[in-house]
């Protein structure tokens, strides 16, 4: 019987290993050690990150994940005790669990059945809660809302936009790139994104003053702001020098060695992925159970996942369905099925949340499927997905009605 792997990973290229074994029998692991920012891996990194997307922006910090890069973004904007931030329902929890990490209060705001931000939600939402001047956009798995009316809104009612945009990276909306509609954006290297580091993240600006800010935070103590390669003026560095209490969240050299190197894939991976979920969405329609969103023709996404919605499946069909999937050896999910970390009933640490909390999230996610997709698939493993998919689907459907 054959052993099916969907979550085989491609190999760090030889480049990277060959840099992080120079960086461990140098000693100079941490990103600081050299006091010339050209001979630290992690300046490097920051630099090359901006120059791969044609320098859209001109400060980039790397930090030790996501989380901490959304965290600092966060602080910087002043958000604090009490405030509030506006967060989609629909993300992954860690990006509510930075805001409630500062002691601020996450305002969330629902999706609709396209996974995308509630428009109009996004307006009641504002209207109700008029104090909250930060909206932490997340484009979950890469669905991009629209950002026209999203920068109309905020502009509007002077709301300051996060990109979360650690699904994103790489992503279009119109002719502009994803990560530039905010005043600061923030992307992740965890294991499961486009460029895999294990761990480490990301957060660019255009705002010296905002840079400076996120610079201190993550632990640029004493004079180690001058070994970073774009970085303010003094002027603007020195205003906030011991002002400011450091997290210690850097990226380590090693760490930057591995993402790096990846850098030049990322064109390459894109169309790989593109190609992928063509071929797997394209089998999938072919069941009239499956219904797939369809794609604004504004957006250009990393396609490295797959989301669709089985028409009418009750949650035991969902349950019957996703067990045996799984059991094909297919890692398939519900966001409705078990504790799945990003369905906003689930994120108990938020005051007044509960199962019957954001009724169009949950139309939009109650029978949605999810699923990873790597570049190391091939049509053998997109076949027996599909094949696992339809064989699930039949036996769903033969579950008997309650009562």
């Amino acid at each position: 019987m054959t052993k099916w792997n969907y979550q085989e990973l491609e190999a760090i290229p030889e480049e990277g290993i060959s840099r992080v074994v120079e960086i461990l029998r140098s000693g100079n692991i941490f990103r600081y050690s050299s006091a010339k920012p050209e001979e630290s891996e992690a300046a490097l990194f920051e630099r090359d990150f901006l120059e791969q997307w044609g320098g859209a922006l001109r400060y980039a910090l790397a930090v030790n994940s996501g989380s901490s890069a959304i965290l600092l973004a966060l602080k910087a904007l002043g958000v604090g005790p009490g405030d509030k931030v506006l967060v989609p329902a629909f993300t992954f929890t860690a990006v509510p669990s930075a805001v409630e990490n500062l002691h601020a209060e996450p305002v969330l705001v629902e999706c609709g059945m396209d996974f995308k931000v509630d428009i109009e939600d996004l307006e009641v939402k504002i209207a109700r809660n008029p104090e909250a001047k930060v909206f932490l956009l997340s484009h979950m798995r890469g669905w991009i809302s629209d950002m026209g009316r999203i920068l109309e809104i905020c502009d509007a009612n002077g709301i300051t936009i996060i990109e979360d945009a650690a699904h994103a990276l790489g992503s279009w909306w119109g002719h502009r790139l994803v990560g530039t509609f905010g005043k600061i954006a923030t992307y992740s290297f965890q294991s499961y994104k486009i460029i895999n580091a294990g761990e480490g993240g990301m957060v660019t600006t255009d705002d010296p003053d905002l840079f400076a800010r996120m610079l201190f935070d993550q632990g640029a103590y004493e004079n180690l702001f001058e070994r970073h390669l774009l970085k303010p003026g003094s002027d603007v560095l020195k205003q906030y020098l011991n002002q400011r209490p450091l997290y210690n969240m850097r990226m380590s050299n090693m760490t930057a060695a591995i993402a790096r190197c990846q850098l030049p894939l990322v064109e390459g991976r894109i169309e790989a992925y593109k190609k992928l979920y063509d071929t797997i969405v394209r089998g999938l329609s072919r069941n009239k159970s499956v219904q797939i969103p369809k794609a604004d023709r504004r957006e250009i996404r990393v396609l490295d996942s797959i989301q669709f919605r089985l028409k009418d499946f009750t949650p035991e069909m969902m349950k019957t369905f996703i067990e045996h999937v799984r059991s094909c050896g297919v890692p398939l999910a519900a966001f409705a099925v078990g504790d799945n970390a990003r369905a906003p009933w689930n994120w108990k640490y938020i005051a007044g949340i509960g199962d019957e909390a954001f009724p169009k999230t949950h139309r939009a996610l109650d029978t949605a499927c999810d699923m990873r997709i790597t570049t190391m698939l091939d049509d053998a493993h997109c076949e027996h997905l599909l094949q696992s998919v339809f064989a699930g689907i039949q036996k769903a459907v033969e579950v008997p009605v309650a009562g």
